[in-house]
Order: C-alpha cells, then structure tokens, then sequence
C-alpha cells in the first residue's frame, strides 16, 4: 500500500475512536484561521476553506467555535496570529516526510517536532530537501469500488485512483475536487472525505522492520496538537502490511 493510502486509512481508524475533542477542534479551529488568512472568509471562493468546514461537519464542531476561528483567521479578534509552517524531515529507512503544522508559536511546535523525530529515529532537514518529491493533489475517498466509480471519476477528470478493500482513493488537480465530488454523488457514488494534500510522486518500499518503526513516528507526529497534516513516500507491500498489523 502506499503512503498515502496505508496512512490514510490508519487515520480514519484513529479519528473514528478518537475521544479527545478538545485537541481535535483546536486543530480544527487552526486550520480554519489558516485557510482564511490565506484566501478569504468566503467559502465559495476559497475552496481551502470549504473543504475544512466539510471536515468540521463531521466532526461535529460547535458552531461559535467555528465563528471564532474565521473571525481569528480574519483579523477581526485579538490574540496571536496562526501561522503555516511546512517542515520536511526524514524517517526510519531514509523515508521523506513532509509535515504541514498551524501555529500561533513557531518555536514550540519546532521544538515539539525536533523531540518527536529524535525520539523515533527521524530528524529534521533543510527546505527544499525532500519537498520536491512530493506534488499537491486533491484526494476524495469512497467506501465504494468498482468500475462505474473509476468511470465517473475520470469522466469528471480525476488524474488517477487507488482501490481496496477499504474504497476507492480518486487523485486529481485540486482545482476539480469539486466538480469530481459532485460529478460522483450526482451518480449515487459515497463521499466520505474529500481534501488537497501533499503526495509522493514516488514510493520506498519498507519491510516489516522498518515500517513498524515508520508507523510509530507517523502517528506520533500526527499526535502533535499544531501538526495539520503529515505525509510521507513510504509504501507497505501487502504482505508486510499484514504482519505489521
């Protein structure tokens, strides 16, 4: 399985179970003042920002914090401003990783993600070190598979698509998340989450070893409270998935 994928799915586990919903709608409440720093309150013509307030939605968010946070990406409230840092980093097995964090404290959440990678083997690197490995994509996720779902997609113009047991994983511009999103559920196709991020344009392959290391890092740093999104090139072959799991 890929990074992406292998990642992706170890995610939606995690945030299905996840109790501590404080620290998940301070993530949120973050992103959210990033994305209107970055392009504006109206979701309409921030799709940033649309797809976060997609996310809020199921997470069940209260609305006054949401509030808050658009007026606080806005300017309009008192207080720190959030800023948007990407480090890139490397892993167990000489794995890239890019981490995406929003921040009101550089120094602490650098501080925080030096700590973490020193402790399960990673250390940070210099800009530009892994981040040309890795291209910005929209990703919409489906519990569903199958041909029809791959047609509708492409016809919608997705670039690319992953299937499993878990679903169906459409890749395409950013720009189209939108009009792919649409073009499916038009066609009575489940949509369970929809985002842009960073993927890697190549994979390395891990054994069992490695990966098990590889996954104890990744999930610590998405432990990070300032962290919004990390991703990595590391493919799990579906052998050593099972006896990873």
């Amino acid at each position: 399985m890929s990074g992406h994928n292998k990642w992706s799915q170890i995610k939606r586990q995690k945030q299905a179970g996840d109790v501590v919903r404080g620290k998940l709608f301070s993530r949120l409440s973050n992103t959210i003042a990033a994305a209107v720093k970055a392009g504006g309150k109206d979701p309409a013509t921030n799709i940033r920002l649309r797809l976060i307030l997609e996310q809020v939605k199921g997470a069940n968010m209260p609305s006054d914090s949401v509030e808050r946070a658009i007026k606080r990406g806005a300017g309009e409230l008192p207080g720190a401003q959030i800023e948007e840092v990407i480090y890139e980093a490397y892993g167990p097995g000489g794995v890239a990783i890019l981490v995406e964090a929003t921040t009101d404290n550089k120094n602490r959440t650098t501080a925080d993600l030096r700590a973490v990678l020193t402790r399960f083997e990673g250390k940070l690197a210099g800009t530009g070190a892994v981040s040309y490995l890795f291209e910005k994509r929209g990703i919409i996720t489906s519990p569903q598979v199958g041909n029809e779902i791959v047609e509708a997609a492409i016809d919608a113009g997705a670039q690319d698509f992953d299937q499993s047991e878990a679903g169906t994983i459409v890749y395409c511009d950013p720009k189209l998340v939108e009009q792919i999103k649409t073009a499916m559920t038009s066609k009575g196709f489940t949509v369970i989450e929809e985002k842009i991020s960073w993927e890697p344009k190549s994979t390395v392959p891990l054994n069992a070893t490695i990966a098990k290391k590889v996954l104890a890092l990744m999930d610590a740093i998405d432990e990070l409270e300032d962290v919004s999104n990390v991703a990595s090139n590391f493919d799990i072959p579906e052998e050593v998935a099972k006896q990873v799991s």
